[in-house]
């Protein structure tokens, strides 16, 4: 939901909850979505959905560079893309075990695409089930190996419990951050309170990442 909405706020070149955004053409790869259930939901975000807003629930594995020829192919089809959004990086590479080199490695690929183009990449990714443990990052939670936030310019963490998150956040150009969030009406909302979420030790206190 959040990362459809920043989507919408972006082809839109709309304000996300305040925030000014760098408009311009987006590609969401749903790759664990259906189109029923992708309009169901633009649909509760906006009764006009824009045309700078495209959606697939289909693409090439990036294992054989398949994906990232067509991504390449893609950005050039479309001057003005601004964000491509894929969601979740599992269902862009074959199945094959978590290890260090390969998450690093698919990651590399995608942020050297960001960079030759000057757009924005955002990877959805699962987090870890269960408790993590006493003196953790955030970053623990993120499933697979370190290797999948290494090569990452940022990396954000939603956990919620209920109506209220928090969206942890650090990264190479931005100061860390732990920004709380509200649910309201089919949006995640910046909420008037103080963040809950822990920094370090216990990831998990009321919320589940």
């Amino acid at each position: 939901w959040m990362i459809l909405d920043i989507a919408l706020c972006v082809a839109t070149s709309s304000p996300w909850n305040g925030a000014p955004v760098d408009g311009g053409i987006v590609l969401y790869l749903a790759l664990e979505d259906t189109f029923h259930r992708l309009r169901e939901r633009t649909a509760a975000l906006t009764s006009a959905p824009p045309p700078t807003l495209y959606s697939v629930t289909e693409w090439p594995s990036i294992n054989d560079g398949a994906g990232i020829a067509a991504l390449d192919q893609w950005i050039a089809a479309h001057p003005g893309t601004k964000m491509i959004i894929i969601d979740t990086l599992q269902r862009l590479r074959a199945g094959k075990a978590s290890t260090y080199h390969r998450d690093y490695a698919d990651s590399a690929k995608l942020k050297g695409i960001a960079d030759a183009h000057g757009l924005a990449i955002v990877i959805i990714h699962h987090t870890r089930k269960g408790a993590i443990g006493a003196n953790c990052s955030p970053l623990d939670t993120v499933s697979g190996s370190t290797g999948l936030t290494g090569a990452a310019d940022a990396v954000l963490v939603l956990a919620s419990k209920a109506n209220d998150g928090e969206l942890w956040m650090t990264g190479r150009d931005i100061p860390q951050a732990v920004l709380p969030l509200h649910w309201d009406r089919s949006r995640w909302r910046i909420a008037n309170r103080p963040p809950a979420l822990p920094q370090k030790a216990q990831c998990q206190i009321g919320y589940r990442p």
